[in-house]
């Protein structure tokens, strides 16, 4: 089982449950929260929660690398017309984008957007070091329509454009 610290004291009940609506937490004490059994520690001010929601964030979060991991490879093979976001991963696991967003930065410690980012960058690095595709194409295969844009996004994520990162990498092979 996993906690979860209050907020503030046990007995004002001012403590922040993930999707549960304020006014039921205010309502009374009770024993399970939409059937999700709340045990409370008023010495450590801590709320255990069943092993079963730890597992359906795992089960969100390998659903959702799995999805981004195919995701990438149409994108790569160009049967994907346009990257996803994080709304659309959302729908093809019939949750809300925000509780996606949360469940994925809370098991990983890093957000959906930038989960794809780095995949992205990743990618279009070995592209571009065991390719000569012109960067136009590589920024095409991820979604990037105009080639500026993409130069813009790798050189803000890696510190030098393409063309630089394929001119080291080439200088490093001598």
């Amino acid at each position: 089982m996993r906690s979860l610290e209050f907020k503030s004291d046990v007995h004002s009940i001012d403590y922040l449950v993930p999707g549960l609506p304020r006014r039921d937490i205010n309502r009374e004490r009770r024993s399970s929260i939409h059937g999700f059994p709340v045990y409370i520690r008023k010495k450590d001010r801590h709320m255990i929660l069943p092993n079963y929601i730890s597992n359906r964030q795992a089960e969100i979060t390998t659903s959702f690398m799995n999805l981004m991991e195919e995701h990438l490879s149409e994108l790569q093979q160009l049967k994907a017309e346009k990257r996803f976001s994080v709304k659309d991963f959302a729908k093809m696991l019939y949750i809300q984008a925000r509780h996606l967003t949360n469940t994925i930065t809370l098991t990983t410690g890093k957000s959906p957007c930038e989960w794809m980012e780095s995949r992205i960058i990743e990618e279009a690095s070995r592209m571009l070091k065991e390719t000569k595709m012109p960067v136009a194409d590589i920024g095409n295969r991820f979604g990037f329509s105009d080639p500026s844009n993409f130069t813009k996004f790798f050189k803000g994520m890696v510190g030098i454009t393409p063309l630089n990162f394929r001119k080291h990498v080439e200088l490093a092979k001598i």
